[in-house]
């Protein structure tokens, strides 16, 4: 098996850590528009919130996840 982060030499290609920092990058902006944008959405239509958490609930199939949503009363 070739590992990509590798060069012949066994040192980590800076390259393939870039890439990858920037796919982190990316995941922790993403993450951070959902939360930022859910809370928006929740303040500003709870009724449609509740709708799109259905929706969410319905439509995300990702083998091994199950998506939960903890209200902020249910935490306490």
């Amino acid at each position: 098996m070739i590992d990509d982060n590798d060069d012949d030499n066994g040192d980590t290609n800076p390259d393939a850590e870039s890439f990858a920092e920037a796919q982190l990058k990316v995941c922790q902006a993403f993450i951070q528009f959902n939360s930022f944008f859910t809370e928006y959405v929740k303040e500003m239509d709870p009724v449609l919130w509740k709708k799109a958490i259905d929706y969410a609930k319905d439509s995300i199939d990702v083998p091994g996840v199950e998506l939960r949503i903890i209200e902020e009363d249910e935490e306490e």
